[in-house]
């Protein structure tokens, strides 16, 4: 993708979430303004850096971060150090959800390079792709029976049998279906 292409995506994304920040100076409401800078009511200015992110500081820092503490930071992560730290707000995360068809935000602000929020995203992740396994449903008793392949035509004879001598009611709204 080129420079301006990835800019451009960028700077769309923060468009789409613009409604998350609130300018550190006067907590007013800020809006994407061309595409390269978040500006508050109160005219207070924070651009779009090319990386993606934007600095929210009121004045520049000196950080003692280079390319060798963040490699040893990426050691770190993955030997487990933070696992704990990342369970537990994935655990939050998970219980807070909102419920279907609603969009979760979350805003990782000051948290360096992102590396948490991705494990914390892959344990999410993983931890759906489990649940929606058949074996997990079956054994959290989910489904109503577990029939033998070869009685399957039987079933779903019975099935269409009893959904052929029931009422109809309301409009039917067709979800997950496990086969």
């Amino acid at each position: 993708m080129l420079k301006t292409q990835r800019k451009k995506a960028n700077a769309n994304l923060f468009a789409g979430y613009q409604d998350l920040f609130r300018c550190p100076l006067c907590s007013s409401e800020m809006k994407l303004v061309d595409l390269k800078s978040l500006i508050c009511n109160n005219n207070h200015c924070y651009d779009l850096a090319k990386q993606g992110y934007v600095n929210m500081l009121s004045h520049a820092l000196k950080t003692k971060y280079n390319r060798q503490m963040f490699a040893s930071r990426r050691i770190i992560c993955r030997n487990g150090l933070f696992d704990p730290m990342i369970n537990k707000i994935k655990d939050l995360i998970t219980a807070g959800a909102t419920p279907r068809g609603e969009q979760l935000k979350i805003l990782d602000a000051g948290c360096g390079e992102g590396s948490h929020l991705a494990m914390i995203l892959e344990k999410i992740t993983q931890n759906y792709t489990k649940q929606t396994k058949s074996e997990y449903s079956a054994a959290r008793i989910w489904v109503d029976a577990i029939i033998n392949p070869l009685d399957t035509r039987k079933w779903i004879s019975a099935g269409i049998e009893a959904a052929n001598h029931s009422p109809i009611t309301d409009k039917f709204n067709l979800g997950i279906i496990q086969v």
